[in-house]
């Protein structure tokens, strides 16, 4: 799914579908161009499609969790910068 408003893409690969729909809206009011995922294999799909800038994805996820799609994205030399982001308790 997309939000587009201008050049600066960021896919979300994110299965709580709380959290995903949290950062969609926090990045699409500050003009981001935002296309989310709930899992791995959707994200690869999307990144395919969309060609975002910047992923920000979940490691615990159903189907293909986050460590999966890094390694994935890795595979394919993918041009997007991944930060993997680990909160630990939540």
């Amino acid at each position: 799914m997309k939000s587009t408003k201008n050049n600066r893409k960021i896919l979300i690969v994110e299965d709580d579908i709380h959290i995903r729909n949290n950062l969609v809206e926090f990045l699409t009011l500050n003009d981001y161009s935002v296309s989310w995922a709930s899992n791995g294999y959707e994200g690869l799909v999307q990144y395919e499609t969309f060609k975002p800038e910047l992923i920000i994805c979940d490691i615990m996820m159903p189907e293909m969790d986050g460590y999966a799609f890094l390694e994935e994205v890795q595979k394919k030399k993918l041009s997007a910068k991944l930060y993997h982001l680990h909160f630990p308790n939540c």
